[in-house]
């Protein structure tokens, strides 16, 4: 990745809502990691959803990178899930309750003092889904720009490893965020339709 590139991740301030559609052989866990490490750096609450590895590989590069991930933790400040824990809650994907569990995880972090809010997700647990998957994410991708990052400081970065995700995932990844990194790490503003 671009080392300004990078940069220009690592200064996105909330509200953020990117996205990233990445070629494997780029270095797409180092831009996740740094944008996670950033996020701790600040003070700020920090989430990353795995698809990849086991949360043990993304806590020890975090590590790499300096970060304190035991003390983070138990402090409340970093969470290090599976993803298709979080999205596939009774092995279901449900727009409208996936929005307001994360209504409530914000409203809960606020409470407990924190003024930003970050969140990585690997979103390769949607790879493979039909017509009406991709039409339920799109739905809450949307949901989530009208009610989340309207209303919250949340920076959030949506990754999609292009290999997984045909045409019409990539697009409506490019429809429903309003930021998009691209491979060469550049940001864009792009059109959000709900």
């Amino acid at each position: 990745m671009d080392p300004k590139a990078l940069l220009d991740l690592l200064a996105v301030k909330p509200p953020a809502h990117l996205g990233f559609i990445y070629d494997p052989r780029d270095p797409w866990r180092q831009a996740a990691l740094s944008f996670a490490a950033r996020g701790l750096v600040l003070g700020e609450c920090v989430t990353y959803f795995f698809t990849h590895g086991t949360g043990q590989t993304q806590a020890a590069d975090l590590k790499k990178l300096g970060v304190d991930v035991e003390a983070a933790q138990a402090r409340g400040q970093l969470t290090i899930m599976p993803s298709g824990h979080f999205y596939l809650t009774g092995g279901t994907f449900d727009p409208e309750r996936q929005v307001r569990r994360v209504e409530r995880a914000l409203d809960q972090v606020i409470e407990q003092g924190y003024r930003q809010v970050r969140a990585i997700s690997e979103m390769d647990w949607a790879a493979g889904q039909d017509a009406e998957g991709l039409k339920l994410l799109a739905e809450y991708e949307g949901m989530l720009n009208e009610r989340v990052f309207n209303r919250y400081p949340l920076s959030a970065l949506c990754i999609y490893d292009r290999r997984r995700f045909d045409p019409r995932w990539q697009d409506m990844v490019c429809r429903r965020h309003p930021h998009l990194l691209s491979q060469a790490g550049i940001i864009h503003q792009t059109p959000t339709l709900s």
